[in-house]
């Protein structure tokens, strides 16, 4: 099991398909990728770095904030300074979630960050990928083998008991969903997709 995952998500992740990784997972984290860009953008006195995360119908209304940001900024008041950066972190993650159909109920701590998550952005950085394609055939590996080891152990001896048999039946369904949604998120050929495991019950 373990060489077969490594090499789907080598070949995932060497196609760019680290974006999967991200959607949802620490966007709204202030140890995310769209407050790191915000931050950067004040420094650099440039709302550019930040516009990629919002729709261009977004664009403006952020750019319009990011000006009377950088104003309060230079007034010198520490608190008015922090609230106004604060605000503009909330509003571009908002704005970044609502292009992406998603709701914003505030900023995360930065340590919500999943660690294969945090993975990912440093292998970003560094430009390679070893040390998270590691981290998650690991994470996939002891996630699969339990789930088939679930399964396995709830098949009963005695096909006639028909309430062992659906105990089974709900584990082998747990594991065969697991095994789809993992080969579904990480992508794959047009012929790759297996048959509804809840059609197929008369296979095991």
């Amino acid at each position: 099991m373990i060489p077969a995952t490594t090499v789907m998500l080598t070949m995932t992740l060497a196609g760019g398909a680290l974006a999967w990784l991200l959607l949802g997972g620490h966007c709204d984290s202030l140890g995310g990728p769209v407050v790191a860009d915000a931050r950067y953008a004040l420094e650099a006195d440039d709302a550019t770095p930040l516009l990629k995360w919002v729709g261009p119908e977004q664009a403006d209304e952020l750019a319009d904030v990011f000006g009377q940001v950088q104003k309060a900024r230079r007034g010198g008041d520490p608190a008015a300074t922090e609230l106004a950066e604060r605000y503009l972190l909330e509003m571009a993650v908002r704005l970044h979630r609502a292009s992406e159909g998603a709701g914003f109920d505030g900023l995360k701590p930065a340590d919500a960050v999943p660690p294969w998550v945090r993975a990912a952005d440093e292998a970003i950085e560094r430009g390679g990928a070893e040390a998270l394609i590691d981290q998650l055939t690991a994470r996939v590996a002891d996630g699969l083998g339990q789930r088939f080891a679930e399964q396995r152990d709830a098949r009963p001896a005695d096909e006639t008991d028909v309430a062992a048999g659906r105990r089974w039946v709900e584990r082998y369904i747990r594991f065969v969903h697991c095994v789809h949604e993992v080969a579904d998120a990480v992508g794959g050929g047009e012929n790759d997709n297996p048959p509804n495991p809840d059609l197929r019950g008369d296979e095991r």
